[in-house]
């Protein structure tokens, strides 16, 4: 990714040291963001419209049907600061700003790390008792098995995927490959790992 060669390879929502972003204040020529975290990291999103890296209509998958989950975020105005939330677009990313992501947070970065996935199309939940849906499907599993989406991996390539439950070693993190399925959107503990060494994508939770 562009903004990394600057940012001393880590992806938005790290500071060059590594460390996590604060909130990004909006202004009249500025998209705003809350801070990366376990909850939200749309942050990512508003750095790179900031940046003029894409504009906001391609924030939203053209698979999203339900046009009152997700909304196209307006342009700053002088008097109309705008900031950006997880209603605004239609793709999860590695949660990698929690208290227990330091094996994600790790590998937020340039790593080109061809064994995790970086960005997916979002889950849609049922309820909260069920795990996920997809934007392709409609399912009624108790885990990730219907969930279908595209996935970008860390070295940039993209496959569609089938099954939200990856087998065991799809997954690498920290050089360690997961050897037990990882469902994409539950955070798991790993082996050695532990919490943070697994694929967790987060959209809104």
């Amino acid at each position: 990714m562009l903004f990394s060669t600057s940012n001393n390879g880590h992806f938005p929502g790290l500071r060059g040291d590594g460390s996590v972003e604060s909130a990004l204040m909006a202004d009249k020529k500025r998209f705003g963001a809350a801070a990366p975290g376990a909850h939200d990291q749309s942050f990512f999103y508003a750095v790179l419209l900031n940046g003029e890296y894409f504009t906001p209509e391609y924030l939203i998958s053209p698979a999203e049907s339900d046009k009152s989950d997700i909304q196209q975020v307006g342009m700053p105005k002088p008097d109309a600061p705008v900031m950006v939330t997880p209603a605004n677009y239609s793709y999860a990313m590695l949660q990698f700003a929690g208290e227990h992501d330091a094996g994600r947070r790790f590998e937020w970065h340039d790593r080109n790390n061809a064994r995790l996935p970086m960005i997916t199309d979002r889950s849609k939940r049922i309820d909260h008792r069920l795990a996920t849906t997809s934007l392709h499907t409609t399912g009624s599993s108790i885990d990730s098995d219907d969930w279908h989406g595209n996935v970008a991996w860390g070295d940039n390539h993209v496959t569609f995927e089938t099954s939200g439950m990856f087998d065991e070693e799809m997954v690498q993190i920290q050089g360690v490959i997961n050897r037990v399925p990882d469902d994409l959107f539950l955070d798991q503990p790993v082996g050695r790992m532990g919490r943070g060494g697994n694929a967790k994508m987060m959209h809104r939770d």
